[in-house]
């Protein structure tokens, strides 16, 4: 749906080596207009799917919305991120 409209969509699409992911994951933010964040309990074990975020919300000032899927908390440092609550 959103491609439709226009905007280009990135679903962790990364190339292969520790090296280029780190870079391909900064590229990917750097030219991201906004952020959206599935919070999830995956998301909440996964140091990498933290660490991205972190990065769009310290060190780039990136538009974020979240979509909290189940029961998990959403993670202190969204608490000023607009978000969604899914019950699943």
């Amino acid at each position: 749906m959103l491609v439709e409209i226009g905007y280009e969509v990135v679903i962790n699409g990364l190339k292969e080596g520790l090296g280029s992911i780190i870079s391909e994951i900064r590229t990917t933010i750097q030219s991201a207009d906004m952020i959206i964040a599935i919070i999830s309990e995956n998301y909440m074990k996964s140091s990498w799917a933290q660490a991205e975020l972190s990065a769009a919300i310290l060190g780039m000032n990136k538009k974020i919305l979240a979509i909290v899927i189940g029961d998990v908390p959403l993670p202190s440092y969204l608490s000023g991120c607009a978000y969604y609550k899914l019950d699943v």
